[in-house]
Parts: C-alpha cells; structure tokens; sequence
C-alpha cells in the first residue's frame, strides 16, 4: 500500500508542478519566503491561478517494470480528491474527503488512513492540492526560508512548509527561472526526491508533464506523465466521501454431522460419487477474477 501511497503524492504534486532534491546548505537566512513563493506564482501563471477551482488529470505511471495509470479530481479550495490506479498487480482507490484520507481496494473494502505517517502525507498532498504556499488562508501551515542550494548547475531558493496535521517537505525555487522545480519529502523510512520536466501552457498557467521521483537507487524510480489535464471541469458526478463497507457475505452452513453405521449392518469404505479422485487432473476452472474499479460516482 506505500508504493500506491507514494504515486497519490506524486500524482497530487504533478498537478501543483512541486519536485524535491538534496538537503540545502545555509544559505541568506534573511529572504522572505513569502516574496520568493510570489516570484514562483508570477513566473508560472500570476493571476491565473485564481480562477482554477478543480483539476482532473489521467496520467501514466511506470516503475520497477510496472506500467499503469491513475486518473484524479480534486478541489484547489478545499483539497479533497478521488484518484483510481492501476499498476502492475496493483489496484484500487485513495480519496480525501476534506476531513480524512481513505483507500478501497477492487473488492469493495475500505479504510481510513489513520496510521501517523500515511495521515501526514495524506494531509500534505491535500496542502499541496490547495496550492495554499500561494493561498494561506486554505490551510493553515508553518513556512521558513531554509537557505540557497545548488543542484544540476542551478541554484535554488529552499522553502521548509510543515501544513497543519502534516510533516515539513521543501519547495526548491529556481533563482533564475523563478518556477518550483524541485521538492524534498521524508516519508516513514525513505526520502523521496521528485524532479519536474516538459513544462507547458496549460490554461493560462504552467504545468509540467513528466515527473521523476527517487529514493537514491535509479532503477526504482518512478515516472509520472501526464496524459490529459483538465481545469475547472464539472465534478458534480465524484464522490469524494469514504465508501460504505460492502456487505458482509452470510456465513456458509456446517456440514451435516456423519452418522456412524448401523450396527446390524458391516461397514465397508465410502465410495465418492462425486468429485475429483486423486488420479484425476485438478479442474481447470479459473478463480473468478477482481471486479472492476469503482466509479467515482456513487449514487
């Protein structure tokens, strides 16, 4: 379930265009992170941004040999989301209903993400959703200048945010070019790094098409494209609350007790009459396979 985790983060920052890389050195302490954040919203739209109230994105995903793809809505106002996958052997849903994070796997069975980490990245996602280093007043959060760092020939201003209900990660802002290129995120045990690249126009704002994150081994890296970006489309048929639980399947009947043989008659050896004998070939039938993903739609 952390990997898919982990894709939810990455999908939620493709869309606010965030990427993470190494620790910053210090750096002049005295930059006021509020000025350095308006450079990057003037650089990658301005204005723009404040008439986009909703996103719907598909993306591919790929990893580790794994191929799939994930499709999401969600609220810049309030931060909730509905995002489906599939990857691999994996499968399943993640939703924000404004309150709690949720995942449902293909059979139907949900739950809320309440563990310490897996609710911290939830609510950073949901910060990020919100754009609220933009928009402070969606969420509330703590956000410090942490110094000047270079990184791939570039320097970068780095801004620590540590959202309410969450766990700092780091914004790095390209000094030249203004955009938010880079962000650092420590999750339970590894840290992720995400790189942003294939910027383009998008509705009278910037957003970047492919995303590489990292925990330090290349070959597990996974890549998040974006297929198809919509802004402010109609969501009046998602969903975003926790699915209710499916129905409990009654229990199948106890076998009836074996009754002992008469006692005026020999007993012999049962004969099945039925079923595979053991020098048959086991049946061929196959397990009925996961039922399909759940519709964002639930009436």
């Amino acid at each position: 379930m952390r990997i898919v985790l982990h894709y939810a983060a990455s999908v939620s920052l493709a869309v606010a265009f965030l990427c993470g890389a190494a620790s910053a050195q210090p750096g002049d302490k005295t930059a006021n992170p509020a000025e350095v954040l308006a450079a990057a919203t003037a650089a990658s739209g301005g204005a723009a941004w404040d008439e986009h109230t909703s996103l719907h994105t598909l993306v591919a995903l790929r990893t580790g040999g794994f191929t799939g793809e994930a499709e999401r809505w969600s609220e810049t106002r309030t931060g909730r989301s509905y995002m489906r996958f599939e990857l691999g052997p994996m499968a399943g849903v993640l939703g924000f209903d404004g309150k709690v994070a949720w995942t449902q796997e293909p059979t139907g069975r949900t739950r809320v993400l309440d563990v310490d980490t897996d609710a911290q990245l939830a609510a950073n996602a949901a910060y990020r959703d919100q754009l609220a280093f933009w928009y402070p007043g969606r969420h509330a959060a703590k956000i410090v200048y942490k110094g000047r760092s270079p990184a791939d020939g570039a320097e970068f201003d780095v801004i620590g945010i540590t959202p309410e209900g969450g766990r700092e990660f780091e914004l790095w802002i390209n000094t030249d070019t203004k955009m938010i290129e880079r962000l650092v995120e420590h999750e339970a045990i590894a840290t992720r790094t995400e790189i942003y690249m294939d910027w383009r126009d998008v509705q009278g704002v910037k957003i970047p098409f492919r995303v590489r994150a990292s925990r330090g081994d290349p070959k597990s890296d996974e890549i998040v494209v974006i297929e198809r970006i919509e802004f402010d489309g109609p969501l009046d048929q998602v969903d975003f609350s926790r699915p209710p639980a499916p129905p409990e399947q009654a229990p199948a009947s106890p076998p009836s007790p074996v009754q002992p043989p008469s006692p005026t008659q020999p007993s012999s050896p049962a004969t099945p009459t039925s079923g595979p004998s053991l020098a048959s070939p086991p049946s061929t039938t196959q397990a009925p396979s996961a039922p399909p993903l759940p519709s964002p739609a639930r009436r």
